[in-house]
């Protein structure tokens, strides 16, 4: 669902940017993440709700219900920066500005790759995690990834400028 919501997005930019129409692109980009952002934080309070019933559905152990159910719910609380990195990296790329999405790709995982071993593991002073380590490393590339695309977005720096208004 939320690549097909990407891509439709993309098509519906992209098309308004062809159509030298700027002002639909903005409302359906602005649009675009409202309900993004609304979708996102459903499915978050969904999925902290039932990550360790799903689980125990897979049929494994408690230990690791414990473990892989905080895993889990730390991960479905990052779904609203993911769904806004991944739907303002579709904006740009459908005003014709790959570069940026592609940085903020780029910087996520750049900052996920060495905090990762920091938080599971409790490298240089950082108090040991574990595997919700790994989602928080994660959580924080996104954050810095959405904070790249979106600067980018509201500063008006592509064809798309996202305002608070309407």
């Amino acid at each position: 669902a939320r690549q097909g919501f990407d891509t439709a997005t993309r098509a519906m930019v992209s098309r308004a940017i062809g159509a030298r129409n700027p002002e639909l692109a903005n409302h359906i980009a602005s649009q675009a993440l409202v309900f993004n952002v609304c979708l996102a934080w459903t499915m978050m309070f969904i999925g902290i709700n039932v990550a360790p019933h799903l689980l125990r559905i897979l049929g494994v152990s408690e230990e690791l219900v414990a473990v892989g159910g905080q895993y889990l719910q730390l991960r479905f609380v990052s779904t609203s920066t993911f769904a806004l990195l991944y739907t303002s990296g579709s904006i740009l790329q459908a005003s014709g500005d790959t570069i940026t999405p592609m940085k903020a790709q780029f910087l996520s995982r750049i900052i996920l790759i060495p905090l990762s071993p920091v938080l599971i593991f409790g490298l240089g002073g950082v108090p040991a995690l574990g595997l919700p380590g790994a989602a928080v490393a994660t959580s924080i590339g996104q954050i810095v990834g959405v904070a790249m695309t979106l600067k980018v977005l509201f500063s008006g720096r592509s064809r798309v400028k996202i305002t608070l208004a309407g």
